[in-house]
This record gives structure tokens, C-alpha cells and sequence, in this order.
């Protein structure tokens, strides 16, 4: 019992600390010396089972804190959301330099979106929402369009591309609407080397507010497509309008997107905020 009992009588379990450990050890080869006095080498013996002790030891806590490290620094908001643009058709040296020029990792759903896109309008994929939602694909887009190389801007600030007056730090433009209100979309991050948290849309001739609108641009534009509905009685348009809806919702499934506002990572991480931002839940 008193070889189990160390550490002011606290029993060796997971909860043990260093100081419990070299407590603990002390006694266990006390013992084991008076008991192999009579032998050869006793020593030998010790300081063999010694060795092999510390190693364990060691290497039990190397493996916890390994673990502690990758479930501090995991953004919940990337659980099932991984960068995979590559697979949208997006060439790997584009993807590189859009990258080298805006110093943030983007996600898979922003290319997606862009072969979306390019499927409704081969010549000019940044438009291709214009006609139906009155959207345009800006901010990292114009760099997929090929924009940037006809600037007349010698030293563009890809920092404040599109970013509008009350826009955060943490916020990146990547659709822009009504030029009245200076409605746009675009990804909140919590960290710069991290993919985005949500999706946010904001009107910056109304304030500084930004409203959720789920974890990835397909959930965006689809509650846009649902609220758009409701507002108009044309048959034209409400034909063109779901019609947009079906491809939208059918590629979105295909990918395996949400499309819920709301989804349980985003709760998860509403869960752990200390200060309330600017960003509306519903």
C-alpha cells in the first residue's frame, strides 16, 4: 500500500504528476535494492528497469501533449470543411497565387462556387447571379477571372480590395449586391491562417451589423434564393429563380454542403465567444 500511495495519498492513476512519479520511483527501488541485495549486479538491474521506466514515462507524455496541441489550435469550424479546390477545376498555380496575393487560405465551397458559376456563364462567371439575384463575384474572384493583370494599378492593396467602411479585420468580401446598400457576402475568419468560420453578409450604408448566413456559399445564396422568392409574383421570374434553385441545391448536395443557417459547428463556436461581435445569429 505504501508503494501505491504517494504523493499525500493519492493513488497512481491519470491524474498523477511529475513530482508523484519521482515520489513513487524512489520507493518502488528502494524496495527492489534491499530485495536484490544477494544478487550479482543489483545495480545493473535498477538502473536497466530505470531506464526503461523513464522512456515510458516520456513518451506517454509526449503523446499527451501532442494531443492537447491538435484539439487547442482545431478551428471547430473546419470539421468536414477541408481545402480541396483542386477538385473544382481550379488549376493548383492559380490557387498558389491567389493565395501569395491575399495571404489567407481559402475553402472549398469558393472554388466550387466558381465552377458553379462558370457552368451558368462560360464567358463571364463573375456575372452570372446578375441577372437573377443581382450578385456579382468579386474580391478574390476578380484574381480566378484574371483581372488583377490588366489593373492599371501598379501596387494594388489586395487587403483592402472591396472592403467596405465598416467592414472587420476578420471579414473578406466576396459577392457584392445592391450598390445602394451596399450589400455584400463574404467569409469571417477567427484567425488569418484558419478557413472561415461562417459566411456573413452585411449593409454598409445601414451599419456595421453582419447577419450569418451559414458555413459556406452554397447556404448563402440559397437563403437569398428563398427569400427572393417570397418577395416577387412574376411567373417569369419565379420560374428562372427555382429553376436556379434546383442546380444550386443539386450541386450543393452533390458536394455535400449544409445548407442551414445555423449549423452545429457554428453553435459550437457561438458557445465559446466571451465578447459578443457585430454578427447576427438570425
Amino acid at each position: 500500500q505504501g508503494i501505491w500511495s504517494c504523493g499525500g495519498g493519492r493513488g497512481f492513476g491519470p491524474v498523477v504528476e511529475a513530482g508523484d512519479l519521482v515520489l513513487w520511483w524512489r520507493k518502488i527501488t528502494s524496495l527492489w535494492r534491499r530485495e536484490l541485495a544477494g544478487t550479482a549486479c543489483p545495480c545493473i538491474i535498477c538502473s536497466a528497469v530505470e531506464l526503461i521506466f523513464l522512456l515510458l514515462v516520456m513518451a506517454g507524455r509526449g503523446k499527451r501533449k501532442a494531443g492537447g496541441r491538435s484539439s487547442e489550435t482545431r478551428n471547430p469550424a473546419e470539421d468536414g470543411k477541408k481545402n480541396r479546390g483542386g477538385e473544382s477545376g481550379v488549376s493548383e498555380d492559380l490557387q498558389q497565387e491567389l493565395q501569395h496575393l491575399y495571404q489567407l487560405p481559402m475553402p472549398e465551397d469558393f472554388y466550387h462556387l466558381w465552377q458553379f458559376c462558370e457552368e451558368l456563364n462560360p464567358g463571364n462567371p463573375c456575372d452570372a447571379l446578375t441577372s437573377s439575384l443581382g450578385l456579382q463575384l468579386v474580391g478574390p474572384y476578380d484574381i480566378l477571372a484574371g483581372k488583377h493583370k490588366v489593373t492599371t494599378n501598379v501596387e494594388p492593396n489586395y487587403f483592402l480590395h472591396w472592403r467596405y467602411f465598416y467592414d472587420p479585420p476578420e471579414f473578406q468580401t466576396v459577392i457584392a449586391g445592391d450598390s445602394g446598400t451596399q450589400y455584400h457576402l463574404g467569409y469571417f475568419r477567427d484567425t488569418p491562417d484558419e478557413l472561415p468560420a461562417f459566411v456573413a453578409a452585411g449593409e454598409a450604408k445601414k451599419g456595421c451589423s453582419l447577419l450569418q448566413m451559414g458555413d459556406n456559399l452554397f447556404c448563402s445564396l440559397n437563403l437569398l434564393l428563398n427569400r427572393r422568392l417570397k418577395e416577387i409574383s412574376n411567373k417569369r421570374q419565379i420560374s428562372s429563380l427555382k429553376e436556379l434553385e434546383t442546380k444550386l441545391t443539386a450541386m450543393a448536395k452533390k458536394l455535400n454542403y449544409s445548407l442551414e443557417q445555423r449549423t452545429k459547428g457554428m453553435k459550437a463556436r457561438d458557445r465559446k465567444e466571451v465578447l459578443k461581435r457585430s454578427a447576427k445569429q438570425s
